[in-house]
């Protein structure tokens, strides 16, 4: 039970977290967002507003020298302890860190700096299939 509080109710949108490039703000509103509704003047509105269920936090870390300075969270749709409380506590990306490297460990188009990296996407996307069932 205490799984399915921390990721979310089912059916739901489930709470996200990254870093702090602001491309994912832009994807989550343009997959989740929902246009204002047309009031009948002047041109319809495009502009996606985030849902009501919209849980997202990022992780911004600030490096002076190559040393970590500070790191900061911060909540970008949602209430603060709601988004916290999705995420296990706190706002952090060292799960989706943990899965990227369980995946380059276990297929070698996605290795960094060896002679097996790959140059073409034939057969990627068919290999990347394969090996998240058998993790």
């Amino acid at each position: 039970m205490k799984n399915r509080e921390i990721r979310g109710k089912e059916g739901g949108i489930p709470p996200f977290s990254s870093d702090g490039l602001p491309h994912y703000q832009k994807a989550l509103l343009e997959v989740y967002g929902k246009t204002a509704p047309y009031e009948g003047r002047g041109c319809p509105p495009t502009a996606k507003l985030p849902p009501e269920g919209l849980r997202y936090g990022q992780v911004v870390k600030q490096r002076r020298g190559g040393k970590l300075v500070l790191v900061e969270e911060r909540v970008i749709f949602g209430e603060e302890e709601e988004v916290k409380r999705n995420l296990g506590g706190n706002i952090s990306t060292s799960h989706i860190e943990r899965d990227n490297g369980t995946a380059r460990c276990h297929n070698w188009r996605l290795t960094r700096k060896t002679q097996g990296v790959r140059k073409d996407c034939g057969g990627f996307g068919c290999s990347m299939c394969l090996d998240r069932h058998s993790i």
